[in-house]
């Protein structure tokens, strides 16, 4: 078959939204029953106060107090139910939107990841591996920008062999790990950009200022001397001076120390619940058995030990919240509530602080491998590539298909540029499939070297570093023009084929702003440097002057070509790689189809 279709054709999210549906469905019902007992504890017990406050008995106080239990119970069981409900409604967006990449290929509500790719990059664009409905947009799941970033990486740069080896081992352990990722996808809430821990990672790497034992001491004492002028004032009639003094100390000590409890509290002090929930997803990764070696190296760095330890700050931080409390507020200054638990967390983080980043690093990593995992836990029909460990660069594939093409529409081609062959010219019709050819080719190599599944029945390659032109564009406010961003491109890849490792190299439409004669010095010069360098590629061109070239490269060059045919006088596409130069043309065909009023001549 020439088009690429899904093995069982049934989505392998389907039963897992369904379920989610119902259960959100019950427990809406349930949160219903669970609000109306609320509201009828609430105007009981303000019923009850009215009868008791007007001498209706001791009965009426205690159903007061039973009815205010009631309450607080219920309300705190609508916070619980509230809180699932949001985990299954983030789970249900989740498979509503692997539905849609399952069906299409892409996603349009996903991460663009632009802001993660250097300037000048020499294929990220080209192989829409990066924007609006890109590779990276249906791959990433991420919910940290960590995991973002490090993804991003992944894509855009190629590993050394054996460390591609370890990822692709760990993510074909994670691809049936549907109910765990759900999990962890319901734990974090979804942003464009990715939960930013930066903040945190700058603030455990920091040296903290020191809340020493005797300020701790004073401070002690200072609010045990508040506590019994307010009580002497309030119950014995003292003069409120003594308290007023008390208040006046406080006041000032605070005022001392405001810098060093800003620098201590303020990072934190808004990422307790993303902390806690941070802690969950950790606990997560590190609660299986794991048989990879990655995924092992991933559950020691981040594992129960970093959990607890995130817990226990997190509940320091809570329970210095409480101050925010109008209520409690002013007892929390008084009793310079603030100290204690700076203390506690400068003591959390002389021993935690610098580990943060590392647990982070780490939960990030794991967050990639899953989003590759989830690629192949949709597509059973990828596979995963071999990854040779040769000196000399080759990619080969089988049956290789678009990923951000749907299955109906995609057809599929085999490719071969492996030993004694390095380049391939590739002729063709206009809208004959050359350019989609030779991104199906960079996406896949791409996804290939990040360690994840391809879009193909087999394919292997050794590392290699992608490069294109195959969306170059003029520049209105830089003042290059077409021709000269494409000249400006291929100095980077000449500049770049110096480096390791080798280059696969795939050039659109080469000097195609310049004329025949020009384009085949230009081309020939250009493709014997970069063979020369170690580089293999492909070029596309109408030009088919350019035909020399790998007849001159011997076995080291051949020529490919896209081509079309008239059926009840329309033009057909079959997309099909062949072998050889293209005989014919359909330019002039494709003017008068959209009524330039050419001569009809004779071949």
């Amino acid at each position: 078959m020439s088009i690429k279709s899904n093995i069982t054709n049934i989505n392998p999210c389907s039963l897992h939204q369904g379920s989610l549906n119902e259960r959100i469905k019950s427990l809406q019902k349930f949160e219903a029953v669970v609000s109306f007992l609320r509201l009828l504890a609430f105007i009981f017990i303000i019923t009850a106060s009215l009868l008791a406050w007007n001498g209706w008995g001791i009965i009426f106080w205690i159903a007061v107090i039973l009815s205010l239990i009631l309450f607080i119970f219920m309300l705190s069981h609508h916070h619980r139910i509230f809180g699932l409900l949001r985990i299954l409604r983030r789970q249900l967006i989740f498979t509503q939107r692997s539905t849609v990449i399952w069906n299409t290929g892409i996603d349009p509500e996903g991460p663009d990841g632009i802001i993660h790719v250097p300037d000048g990059h020499p294929s990220a664009f080209d192989l829409d591996l990066f924007g609006k409905c890109s590779l990276f947009s249906s791959l990433c799941i991420a919910r940290t920008r960590q995991g973002h970033e490090l993804l991003a990486k992944w894509l855009l740069n190629s590993s050394n062999g054996c460390k591609i080896s370890e990822r692709t081992e760990s993510i074909k352990e994670l691809r049936d790990e549907i109910d765990l990722r759900l999990q962890r996808v319901g734990l974090l809430p979804y942003s464009p950009n990715g939960i930013d821990f930066d903040e945190i990672n700058r603030w455990g790497e920091k040296n903290l200022p020191v809340i020493s034992y005797p300020t701790l001491v004073f401070a002690i004492i200072l609010a045990l001397f508040n506590l019994a002028t307010f009580a002497l004032w309030g119950g014995f009639g003292y003069p409120l001076s003594f308290f007023l003094v008390g208040v006046i100390l406080t006041t000032g000590f605070y005022g001392i120390h405001f810098k060093n409890l800003h620098l201590i509290f303020d990072p934190v002090r808004r990422k307790a619940e993303i902390l806690s929930l941070l802690a969950a997803s950790i606990k997560l990764t590190s609660e299986k058995n794991w048989k990879s070696l990655l995924l092992k190296q991933i559950a020691e760095e981040a594992g129960n030990s970093s959990f607890d330890s995130i817990r226990s700050l997190t509940t320091t931080i809570n329970r210095w919240h409480a101050r925010m409390n109008q209520l409690i507020a002013p007892f929390a200054f008084l009793l310079l509530w603030d100290f204690y638990f700076a203390r506690a967390i400068v003591i959390w983080h002389r021993k935690n602080g610098p580990q943060i980043p590392r647990w982070i690093h780490a939960f990030a990593q794991f967050e990639c491998l899953d989003s590759l995992a989830h690629h192949a836990f949709l597509f059973p029909q990828a596979c995963f590539p071999d990854i040779s460990l040769s000196h000399i660069p080759f990619i080969q594939a089988k049956n290789l298909s678009h990923p951000l093409i749907p299955s109906v529409n995609c057809i599929v081609n085999d490719v071969c540029l492996s030993p004694p062959l390095r380049f391939i010219l590739i002729s063709g019709s206009n809208m004959s499939g050359k350019s989609t050819f030779m991104r199906t080719i960079g996406i896949n190599a791409s996804l290939a070297l990040a360690g994840g599944p391809v879009h193909a029945s087999q394919m292997s390659l050794t590392p290699l570093r992608i490069v294109a032109t195959l969306q170059i564009q003029d520049s209105l406010q830089g003042g290059l023009s077409r021709f000269g961003a494409e000249l400006a491109r291929l100095r980077q890849i000449v500049e770049l084929s110096n480096s390791h490792p080798p280059l696969l190299f795939l050039l659109d439409e080469i000097f195609s702003g310049t004329n025949s004669r020009d384009r085949l010095a230009g081309a020939r010069a250009l493709i014997s440097e970069l063979i020369s360098r170690g580089g293999i590629g492909m070029v596309t061109t109408h030009d088919l002057a350019l035909a020399e070239i790998p007849a001159e490269m011997q076995s080291q060059g051949t020529n490919g070509h896209f081509s079309e045919k008239i059926e009840n006088g329309s033009m057909v596409f079959d997309y099909k790689f062949r072998p050889g130069l293209v005989t014919g043309s359909n330019a002039q065909g494709l003017m008068r189809a959209i009524g330039i009023p050419l001569p009809v001549t004779k071949d």
